[in-house]
């Protein structure tokens, strides 16, 4: 029948500095080197957005979010679907109720709570801080041998794997390379991993 199964595709070149509002029901977005700020709502689809400088917000039913490189903070709100945020100089902050969630090397705080999904914090070069919460999933720190942190761990969560001088299996807080910003993770039925980089 005709006007089914189109697809469209569209591709729109900007002024390096521009802010852009993307409003969609169904759509994926690709963003590259743009200074300005970027506000998308979305039932589904996936984001990816690479070298931004400006704050990036994202509120979406469904779908992956990937950045990398971005100069801002960064806020996503989803219901479900992966989360992957690498190299960004600001803070960033998720929300969602299913999906794992990735954050490596952020230069601002880290806030991170899931429902369902696993949550993986990477710091290779500094320790900003972070909250990170799962409700039913795992918590993996991964901290090069030169950051120093202190962990918080919720009381009910097995703790494995831990790679400091000052472990104690016991204890819910962990200081590493003597202690430094704080990480807290909270997990209700998941475990919590210290591993080096």
């Amino acid at each position: 029948a005709r006007g089914r199964n189109i697809r469209l595709k569209y591709e729109i070149t900007l002024p390096s500095n521009y802010n852009v509002t993307i409003n969609s029901s169904s759509s994926d977005q690709v963003i590259n080197n743009l200074n300005g700020n970027i506000q998308v709502q979305t039932a589904s689809g996936d984001g990816i957005f690479n070298n931004i400088e400006g704050n990036i917000t994202v509120s979406t039913a469904s779908g992956d979010i990937i950045t990398n490189h971005i100069t801002g903070n960064i806020v996503v709100t989803s219901a479900s679907g992966d989360l992957i945020h690498t190299e960004t100089k600001g803070k960033v902050s998720v929300t969602t109720a299913n999906g794992d969630v990735s954050v490596k090397n952020p230069e601002g705080s880290t806030s991170v709570s899931t429902t369902s999904g696993d949550i993986i914090f990477t710091c290779t070069e500094t320790n900003p801080g972070a909250s990170l919460n799962s409700l039913s999933g795992n918590i993996d720190l991964i901290l090069a041998d030169n950051i120093s942190a202190t962990v918080f761990i919720s009381d009910s969560n097995i703790m494995k794997n831990v790679s400091s001088d000052d472990k104690d299996y016991r204890s819910p807080e962990v200081k590493i390379n003597g202690g430094g910003n704080k990480i807290y993770c909270n997990t209700k039925s998941g475990e919590v991993s210290i591993n080096g980089d």
